[in-house]
């Protein structure tokens, strides 16, 4: 089976990204096809994928368009459908 595993980021930054990192080594050792979707980050582990991630949004100090692109990406739209398309 093949399964999109999306979060945040694709690091250990808290308990939701190793668990997000511990299920898609489980799901492949179970013989799944897990593709990690995430915003762009330096610190991200290297995938084949991570040409689909999608842009990084500053949560932090976010000016009024990455407001907008945390509720909704259309960048994050495209490469998601990038990704259903291979």
């Amino acid at each position: 089976m093949k399964i999109l595993n999306a979060g945040q980021v694709y690091y250990i930054k808290g308990g939701a990204e190793k668990y997000h990192l511990v299920l898609t080594e489980l799901l492949e050792n179970h013989g799944h096809e897990v593709v990690p979707f995430a915003s762009k980050n330096p610190k991200n582990v290297s995938t084949y994928w991570d040409q689909y991630f999608a842009e990084w949004v500053n949560s932090v100090d976010p000016s009024l368009t990455d407001k907008i692109n945390f509720i909704y990406s259309t960048d994050a739209r495209k490469k998601i459908r990038q990704i259903l398309a291979k």
